[in-house]
């Protein structure tokens, strides 16, 4: 699959980099929205991130 359309899964800082190196961007679950800024930040304007965040 190309990297443009893969996603990782990433939680850690080392994982989001890998993301934002070598894949469209991450998916993250069970996390809170401050963390979930810190990972924009971390992956970029243009890179896809998918959250799951319970209500």
């Amino acid at each position: 699959m190309p990297a443009g359309r893969r996603l990782v899964a990433a939680l850690g800082p080392r994982k989001l980099e890998l993301a934002r190196e070598r894949a469209a961007g991450a998916i993250m679950m069970l996390v809170t929205p401050g963390y979930t800024a810190w990972a924009r930040e971390v992956l970029g304007p243009d890179a896809t991130l998918v959250v799951h965040q319970p209500v």
